[in-house]
């Protein structure tokens, strides 16, 4: 699938498709600034960005996430789960999109002790 037909489709899939807290009631900004953060950190996985690159850039499309990583970190996974799912994460990016969410699931783990 072209990038720009995933892009398109995820606007449409993050409002309508199985509700998630970060989809569910989505207004029509909403869904631009989610449309947003995948295109980051699609971008920045294509850069081969680290997460602590990532998780800023995440937080400067959408400042309510800023301050809270737990909600960053649940957002940078939700895009690269969408962004696998329509295939728009080239080959030579998916070794750092496993990495990332290893990085998160990680982190997560270790709050959890």
């Amino acid at each position: 699938m072209k990038l720009t037909a995933a892009l398109a489709l995820s606007a449409t899939l993050a409002a309508t498709a199985a509700p998630t807290a970060l989809t569910t009631a989505c207004t029509p900004a909403q869904s631009a600034v989610w449309t947003q953060i995948e295109q980051t950190v699609l971008n920045l996985l294509n850069s081969q960005a680290t997460l602590a690159a990532i998780e800023s850039a995440v937080d400067v499309v959408d400042p309510a996430l800023a301050g809270d990583i737990a909600a960053t970190d649940a957002a940078i996974q939700a895009a690269i789960a969408f962004l696998e799912s329509v295939g728009a994460i080239p080959t030579p990016a998916l070794t750092l999109a496993d990495s990332i969410k290893g990085q998160i699931a990680a982190k997560i783990a270790a709050k959890g002790k």
